[in-house]
């Protein structure tokens, strides 16, 4: 397709626009690469440094997905919970066993 690169081009400058804004709009670009543009968008694009910033937008968005999904899972882990007075250490692993007795010993 003949606009196909300008295509591109103009939604890195979207993106761009997404990642600088004062308010957190992370969300909007995700929607933009997720349900707007097709996958595989940048890959037949012939200038490498157009398609590696389009990625390198995918790459950031899908880290940043991944971090929110990583600082869910332990916000609710047993032993980052306020109210969790016991700590099984049948599960750990000798480095957390050492870490969670370091707790106990703080915490008592």
């Amino acid at each position: 397709d003949a606009y196909h690169e300008e295509a591109v081009v103009c939604s890195n400058i979207l993106l761009r626009e997404f990642f600088l804004d004062e308010d957190d709009k992370l969300d909007l670009a995700m929607t933009l690469t997720d349900d707007t543009l097709p996958e595989g968008f940048a890959e037949d694009c012939e200038a490498a440094n157009v398609r590696a910033e389009h990625m390198a937008f995918l790459a950031y968005l899908d880290a940043y997905r991944t971090f929110g999904q990583w600082k869910e899972s332990i916000s609710s882990s047993p032993t980052n919970v306020e109210d969790a007075a016991f700590i099984n250490m049948n599960n750990l692993t000798p480095a957390e066993q050492e870490i969670a007795s370091q707790r106990l010993v703080r915490d008592w």
